[in-house]
Formats: C-alpha cells, sequence, structure tokens
C-alpha cells in the first residue's frame, strides 16, 4: 500500500511503528521547493498515523552555545491525559541549522517505542539502564531536513558545546480523530504552571 511504501522508505518497520524515520527533504527548502516539501511531509505523516493530522504543539528551539540539553524522556508520558493512543501522534523535526553530537544534538533509541516506561516525568538511570548502547541513534541533520519520530521513542540532547546557537523547530502532530487539541495543550500547562511554579 502507499502507507507501507512510505514506511519503508523512511525507515520505519512493517507495521509503521518503528521509532526514527530520519532526513526526509534534504535541503528542499533552498531549492526553492518550500510548498512541494511541506505537502511531501504531511503525506508522510499521514501514511504513519493512519489519519489526517492536527498541530498538537509547536516549538522553536534556540540552543545558545553552553545550553545544556534535555534528559532522558518519552514525549508520551507528558501527553497521555490528551490522547489515548500513542501511535497517533509523531513530531517532526525541522533542522535550521545543522544538528549533531557538538552542538547538542538529538539521540533517539531505535526499538524501545511500544510501552511507557513512566508518566509525567523523564526517565531515570534505573530505566535508562536498561537501554541497550547499540540502540542509539545521534542525528547528525543539515539545514532543511527533517526528523520525524514516535511520542514513545525515548530521546535526549547533549550540551551544546559549539561555538555557535542551534536552532531547531519542533512540530508535533495528533490524530484527528482526537479533535483539535493544541488550544487545550497549552492552557494545561499554563494552569499547571501556575499552580505548580513548574515549567510548560
Amino acid at each position: 500500500t502507499k502507507a507501507n511504501r512510505a514506511n519503508k522508505a523512511l525507515g520505519f518497520d512493517a507495521d509503521g511503528k518503528e521509532s526514527v524515520a530520519v532526513m526526509l527533504f534534504r535541503r528542499e527548502v533552498a531549492k526553492g521547493n518550500a510548498t512541494l516539501s511541506l505537502r511531501s511531509f504531511v503525506d508522510y505523516a499521514k501514511g504513519l498515523t493512519e489519519e489526517q493530522g492536527q498541530l498538537f504543539k509547536d516549538k522553536l528551539i534556540f540552543k545558545l552555545p553552553g545550553t545544556e540539553g534535555y534528559p532522558m524522556h518519552q514525549d508520551y508520558a507528558w501527553w497521555k491525559h490528551l490522547v489515548s493512543n500513542p501511535d497517533k501522534i509523531l513530531t517532526a523535526t525541522v533542522a535550521i541549522d545543522s544538528a549533531n553530537v557538538d552542538n547538542g544534538g538529538v539521540a533517539l533509541w531505535k526499538g524501545y517505542h511500544h510501552k511507557l516506561v513512566a508518566e509525567r516525568r523523564n526517565m531515570n538511570q534505573d530505566e535508562i539502564a536498561q537501554l541497550s548502547p547499540e540502540a542509539q541513534a545521534s542525528i547528525v541533520l543539515s539545514p532543511g531536513d527533517v526528523l520525524m519520530f514516535h511520542s514513545l521513542a525515548p530521546h535526549a540532547s547533549g550540551t551544546n558545546t559549539a561555538q555557535v546557537p542551534r536552532r531547531s523547530l519542533y512540530l508535533t502532530y495528533s490524530g484527528e480523530s482526537f479533535g483539535k487539541l493544541r488550544q487545550e495543550y497549552y492552557e494545561y500547562y499554563k494552569a499547571r504552571e501556575t499552580a505548580e511554579g513548574a515549567p510548560g
């Protein structure tokens, strides 16, 4: 099927649930094909979640030199209360600048996307120790590359040890069967931050 062909091209496993799909649309924006690139991305995303997606969350990261990374976590740990099926959420990371180990690019652990380890917290050291080092994929992206990954994929990022900032755009999509959740998501975290003094 078209969806299976898309999954194979992206490096997803047979059921479309692999944790990492890497580097679509390399430098399409630089070629002046931004519209074509966006349309292709939406088609791939629909093939992976098996339904039309709705923008769930968007975030622009400016990682300045010396900025620490994010600890190991699964995105779904923070989103389960809004979407009951983790297969219906995927995140796309659009590289504005090059991303690599030196500037604190993202690393994912392939094959650990079949169960939720913890709810509403980052993974602890005992849980991280259960992940095989061989499963780690340190992602290298060029400007214009897009990385897509499953909501249960464990991932983390390191400190930006380079001399220049790294910018990345994160776009998260949820299946339309769950409705338009973007406003609800931000209202929930705004209320949480007010009540607990916690970051959103």
